[in-house]
């Protein structure tokens, strides 16, 4: 209570012109906290494996820091020493962590996420396009164009898939054909349909494995490489199945459709 006491009379006994002084070092805070900000995004451009989801992360922790000095300043500006200074900056800080702990933890896991906005991901059951990256959550557009926030920490915590890692992607596609066919000369066939498709990679290229049997069928996979994004890997293996319809039956090769396959676990 003593304390509080020697706190209020060094208010009550702070004049005007200090109130005003602490007031015009508050104000200046603001452009002294861009400024520092555009400082920390020159200095982490020049570092090359600096994100741009980490370099706005040190932006607001510097910002933070000058915000906090400037609260110094203008205290002591007002005729509270420096330990009593100190002491509110402490007291500030200690409650700012206990009533922000899973901001603070989500900062800390946005600083880590293995990807950046643009990177395309799937995570939770979404797959989409990483748009923005904030302090607490990463915000990300879905193909079908819902946006989705979840908290970083349940992302460092759960299985991720980066499709931007890689420069290609495998897809397949599964054709059942006469068990009775040539399946040298099936295999050649899709091989071609899948090559001739727009989206495949030529390197490596596509090829074709026997995986089952249905009733009077024999199933085999095309497998086939394309660009990483999330609309090739919707719209290339369509492609793929329409060349091997078009170039199966142009060979006169029946296709056997789902309701010769045999149940499989």
């Amino acid at each position: 209570m003593d304390d509080l006491g020697q706190i209020w009379e060094a208010l009550e006994g702070t004049s005007a012109w200090r109130m005003l002084g602490a007031l015009l070092i508050l104000l200046a805070a603001a452009p002294v906290t861009v400024a520092v900000g555009w400082l920390v995004a020159q200095v982490m451009r020049r570092l090359p494996a600096a994100k741009p989801s980490s370099t706005r992360s040190a932006i607001r922790i510097a910002q933070g820091v000058v915000i906090l000095i400037f609260v110094a300043w203008a205290l002591s500006v007002i005729g509270l020493g420096p330990g009593w200074t100190t002491a509110v900056i402490l007291f500030v800080l200690v409650i700012g962590a206990l009533v922000a702990q899973p901001v603070i933890a989500n900062l800390a896991a946005s600083m880590r996420l293995p990807f950046d906005i643009g990177d395309q991901i799937a995570t939770h059951g979404y797959e989409g396009t990483v748009i923005d990256i904030t302090a607490s959550r990463t915000v990300m557009m879905t193909v079908d164009q819902r946006r989705i926030g979840l908290p970083n920490t349940d992302i460092m915590t759960s299985p991720l898939v980066s499709f931007s890692a890689a420069e290609r992607r495998r897809s397949s596609l599964e054709v059942g054909v006469d068990i009775n066919a040539d399946l040298d000369n099936v295999t050649g066939l899709l091989v071609q349909a899948a090559s001739g498709a727009v989206g495949v990679l030529d390197d490596p290229g596509p090829y074709v494995v026997p995986t089952g049997f249905a009733r009077d069928a024999v199933l085999l996979t095309v497998k086939f490489w394309h660009a990483p994004d999330l609309k090739s890997a919707e719209i290339i293996p369509g492609a793929v199945a329409a060349a091997a319809k078009t170039t199966l039956q142009q060979a006169g090769i029946a296709i056997k459709g789902p309701d010769v396959y045999l149940n499989r676990e």
